[in-house]
């Protein structure tokens, strides 16, 4: 089996809250959080998700870090 794809899917929901630097939330005015999946692709049809990212639990995986850092290390 191997992997043949990764591709991050991203979207956007109301929050409350923000992270801070220290990586804890805060009270705020509602606004737009982004969060994401990433989906795997197997060649043999098999698919995994992970949701999240680096970023705490307030943020999702950015697209370069998927593109530039994951998808290389993972595809093939």
């Amino acid at each position: 089996m191997k992997i043949i794809d990764v591709e991050l899917i991203q979207f956007r929901l109301p929050v409350f809250s923000h992270g801070t630097k220290w990586g804890y939330g805060t009270d705020c005015e509602q606004q737009d959080g982004v969060q994401s999946i990433t989906k795997i692709v197997t060649d043999e049809g098999v698919e995994g998700y992970a949701s999240g990212g680096v970023h705490s639990y307030f943020y999702g995986a950015k697209s370069e870090e998927i593109e530039g850092l994951v998808k290389p290390l993972l595809v093939g």
